[in-house]
C-alpha cells in the first residue's frame, strides 16, 4: 500500500516524477536500524511509523511535519516518550532524505519539522565522499598526528626531546638525553602480542648496524591498529565534509545549508585530531631485564607525557630520587666500586644505559639530587675550575653555574675539604652531635668532628631511626675560618673568657680551643633593661640611674654569660630611642661598650614631650602651642576666615588633646564624641 502512494505521489507530477518509491525502500531499512540501535524497547515500529508520516506530511513537495504531528500519530502506540525522542534523533542523524534544520526542541534536541525530500540530503552526499575518501585516510592520519599538540605537549619545560614521525632510528640521536619517540600509522601494533620489529629498531639501533648505548632513556610510543582503524573512520568523516565543501555542487546549495556543511567540517575535524590523538596507546620501553616490552596507555583528557610519567610500570623520575640509593651499597649500582669520587656528568649516563635503573627524565634529576644530597651533607661536591683551582661543597647549597659538567660527586668519609661553609657547623647541620642546641660546644670539640672519623646523625624519615652521615676531614684553620664567618654573618655565638661576639668577627685570638660555641642569642628587648627587669643594674632613686658598663654587668649576670656587646648595645640605643630611658649627658647613639663604658643613663618619672613631627617638603608649619577650650573655640570660629585667606593651600590641624588625670572620668563616652570627629580618634 505504501509502495502504491509512493508511486502515485510520483506520478503526481510527471514533469519532476520525484522517485518515492525507491527513495522510500532505500530509507525505511536505515529507519528501522536506528530504531533497533537506540529505541530497541519500544513495542512496535513507532520510528518506521513516523517515517511514514513524514512522508505522507511531506506530499505536496515543500511541506512537512511538525513533532507534534508525529508524536500525536504515534501517541496512542507508545508510553515511553524518551526512548521514542532517542530513535526520532538517530534516525535523523542518518537519514538520507530527511531536509536537514538547525530548530530543535529545547531540553531533548528532537528536530522540531520534518520534511522527507525526493533529492539525497547531506548524510547521502557525504556517505559517497566518506567511502572515498576511505582509501585516503590512512595516509591523512600522519599529517594530523605531525600537526597534534598533545603529543609533544610538556616536553621542552621537561628536557625531553621529542621526535615527531621521525623515519628511521638514525634520526633519533644517541647522546644519553631523554627521547620520546611518536611513530606514525605504518607501525601500529597490537596491545598483548610482541612489538613489531620496525618499532623495535627505534630502541635498539642507532643507525642501520650499530646497536644504541643509552636505550634506558628512549621510549617510542605508536598507535594500536584498533586505533588506527577508528582514526581512519573518523578521518574519513573529515574529508568527506571538505570535498563537500569542495564541490561543484556545493555552490549550488542554499546558504544555510552551506553553513550546515561548514559546521560539520569543523566538528567532523575535531573529532578526527582526538581520535589520532587516543589511536597512540603502545609504548615501547626496554624493560629490568633489558627485553623490549609493549605497554597499553590511554591518554584520555591528558597530554602524552604526562601519562607516560604516570605510568609506574615505565619506572620514570621526574625530579629527583634518593641518593643513598645510588651509593655503595644502595639500591641502584651505579657507584663504580671502590672509588671515592664519580663525575656528575658519568651518573647520569650510567642511568641512561643501564635498564636495571629507573628512566631519568632529564640531567636535572641527578642535579636535584645531587644538590639536596650535598646540602643535607649525604655528599660532597668539588667543582673544578677551568683554571685549574676548585671548591668545595658540603652541607651547604651549591652556588656556581657549570657544575653539572665539571662537577665530581665525593663520598664524604673519603674527602678532605680545603673549604667549609659557615651552614655546615651550625648545630641543625650536626645532630647527634651537637645534641643540644642550647647546650655550648668548644671550639676544639668542634675541630675534633671534622677528622673524618665522626658522623652526624640524620632522621631522614619520622618513621625511621636515625642514620649516620659520615663527616668529612676538614684542616683546622678551614675550620676557624667557618667559625668566623658563622659568628659575623648571625649563625653562631662566640664566648671566650669574659668577651662575647655575635655578629662580629672575632680575632683570631679568639679561636681558642676553649672558646664556647652557642646557638645564636634570643631576642634583647629594649624592656629587659629596664630597672623592673633587671633592678640591679640600677640604682634605687625616684629617677633610677646606672651607667652603660653596670648595666651589661648586671645583664651578664643575670644571664650568667657574657652576653654579645654589639647586641647589648644595639638594644640600648633602641631603648634610649624610643624614651624608655635617657642620657644624662651628650646625645648621639651609643658606639660600642668599650667607647662609651662611663655614659650616665636614667629613668624619668614623666617623659619628655614629644617634639612635633617635621613638616613636610613642600609645606610650612606654625610654631607648636598648648590651647585652652576657649582658645580652641575662638580658633573655630576664625577657621572660615583662614580657609579663605589660604585658599587651595591644603589647610591641615595637627591636634593633641591631653587631660588631667582624675578618677572617675567618663572616657568611653569622650572617645565616642573624638570617633563622629575623626575614625579612630581616642584618648
Amino acid at each position: 500500500a505504501l509502495q502504491k502512494i509512493a508511486t502515485v505521489a510520483m506520478e503526481s507530477q510527471p514533469e519532476k516524477r520525484p522517485q518515492w518509491p525507491s527513495n522510500l525502500k532505500t530509507e525505511l531499512p536505515r529507519v528501522a536500524d536506528a530504531q533497533k540501535a537506540h529505541a530497541s524497547t519500544l513495542k512496535g515500529r513507532e520510528i518506521e511509523a513516523a517515517c511514514v508520516a513524514a512522508f505522507i506530511y511531506s506530499q505536496p513537495i515543500g511541506e512537512q511535519a511538525e513533532l507534534a504531528d508525529l508524536r500525536w500519530m504515534l501517541g496512542p502506540t507508545c508510553d515511553m516518550p524518551a526512548v521514542l525522542n532517542a530513535g526520532l534523533i538517530a534516525w535523523a542523524r542518518t537519514s538520507w532524505y530527511l531536509e536537514e534544520t538547525d530548530s530543535t526542541e529545547p531540553g531533548t534536541n528532537v528536530p522540531r519539522y520534518w520534511r522527507l525530500g525526493p533529492k539525497p540530503n547531506l548524510n547521502q552526499v557525504h556517505s559517497f565522499y566518506r567511502t572515498k575518501a576511505l582509501n585516503i585516510a590512512k595516509g591523512k592520519f600522519d599529517d594530523l598526528a605531525k600537526k597534534c599538540g598533545p603529543l609533544k605537549q610538556g616536553c621542552v619545560e621537561e628536557g625531553v626531546q621529542f621526535h615527531n614521525l621521525p623515519a628511521t632510528p638514525d634520526n633519533v640521536d644517541d647522546d644519553g638525553r631523554f627521547r620520546l619517540a611518536v611513530l606514525g600509522a605504518d607501525f601500529a601494533g597490537a596491545p598483548g602480542t610482541k612489538p613489531e620489529p620496525p618499532a623495535v629498531e627505534f630502541l635498539r639501533m642507532k643507525t642501520g648496524s650499530s646497536t644504541r648505548t643509552y636505550q634506558n632513556v628512549v621510549l617510542v610510543v605508536t598507535p594500536s591498529t584498533t586505533g588506527l582503524a577508528a582514526a581512519e573512520q573518523l578521518i574519513a568523516d573529515w574529508i568527506g565534509w571538505q570535498d563537500i565543501q569542495g564541490s561543484d555542487e556545493f555552490n549550488g546549495y542554499e546558504s544555510h545549508v552551506c553553513e550546515t556543511v561548514k559546521k560539520r567540517e569543523k566538528a567532523a575535524r575535531l573529532s578526527a585530531e582526538t581520535a589520532v590523538k587516543n589511536a597512540y596507546e603502545l609504548v615501547l620501553q626496554i624493560d629490568k631485564s633489558g627485553a623490549v616490552q609493549a605497554h597499553k596507555i590511554t591518554m584520555g583528557a591528558q597530554a602524552l607525557l604526562p601519562t607516560l610519567l604516570q605510568e609506574k610500570a615505565l619506572r620514570i623520575f621526574g625530579d629527583k630520587i634518593d641518593a643513598t640509593a645510588f651509593m655503595p651499597g644502595g639500591q641502584f649500582p651505579v657507584w663504580p666500586a671502590g672509588d671515592a669520587s664519580i663525575p656528575v656528568r658519568s651518573l647520569y649516563l650510567e642511568f641512561a644505559k643501564r635498564p636495571n635503573l629507573p628512566k631519568l627524565l632529564s640531567p636535572q634529576a641527578v642535579l636535584n639530587t645531587l644538590a639536596d644530597a650535598v646540602g643535607r651533607g649525604v655528599l660532597a661536591l668539588k667543582h673544578n675550575r677551568s683554571d685549574g683551582s676548585f671548591a668545595w661543597f658540603w652541607h651547604a647549597p651549591i652556588d656556581v653555574a657549570d657544575w653539572d659538567t665539571t662537577g665530581e660527586a665525593w663520598l664524604p668519609q673519603k674527602t678532605k675539604l680545603t673549604s667549609l661553609s659557615q651552614k655546615a657547623i651550625v648545630p641543625s647541620a650536626l645532630p647527634g652531635l651537637w645534641t643540644d642546641p642550647k647546650q655550648p660546644v668548644t671550639l676544639g670539640t668542634l675541630c675534633r668532628w671534622f677528622d673524618g672519623k665522626h658522623a652526624f646523625q640524620e632522621k631522614s624519615h619520622p618513621d625511621y631511626p636515625p642514620e649516620p652521615r659520615p663527616i668529612p676531614e676538614v684542616p683546622v684553620e678551614e675550620i676557624h675560618k667557618a667559625v668566623k664567618a658563622a659568628v659575623t654573618a648571625g649563625d653562631l655565638w662566640l664566648v671566650f673568657g669574659a668577651e662575647s661576639f655575635h655578629r662580629e668577627e672575632p680575632s683570631a685570638a679568639h679561636m681558642d680551643p676553649e672558646a664556647q660555641l652557642r646557638a645564636p642569642p634570643e631576642a634583647l628587648s629594649a624592656i629587659d633593661l629596664v630597672p623592673g627587669a633587671l633592678p640591679d643594674g640600677w640604682s634605687t632613686e625616684n629617677e633610677p640611674k646606672t651607667t652603660v658598663e653596670n648595666l651589661y654587668s648586671a645583664l651578664k649576670q643575670k644571664k650568667s654569660v657574657p652576653w654579645p656587646g654589639k647586641t647589648f648595645v644595639q638594644t640600648l640605643n633602641e631603648a634610649i630611642g624610643r624614651g624608655i630611658m635617657q642620657r644624662t649627658a651628650g646625645s648621639g647613639p651609643l658606639v660600642s661598650l668599650k667607647a662609651d663604658g662611663a655614659v650616665a643613663l636614667t629613668v624619668k618619672l614623666h617623659a619628655p614631650p614629644t617634639p612635633p613631627p617635621p613638616a613636610q617638603a613642600g609645606r610650612k608649619a606654625a610654631k607648636r602651642v598648648s590651647l585652652s577650650v576657649a582658645e580652641l573655640q575662638n580658633l573655630a570660629d576664625e577657621i572660615p576666615q583662614l580657609t579663605k585667606l589660604l585658599a587651595g593651600m591644603d589647610v591641615k590641624f595637627d591636634l593633641d588633646l591631653s587631660i588631667a588625670d582624675k578618677q572617675g572620668a567618663k572616657l568611653d563616652e569622650v572617645n565616642k564624641i573624638l570617633e563622629k570627629v575623626r575614625a579612630g580618634w581616642k584618648l
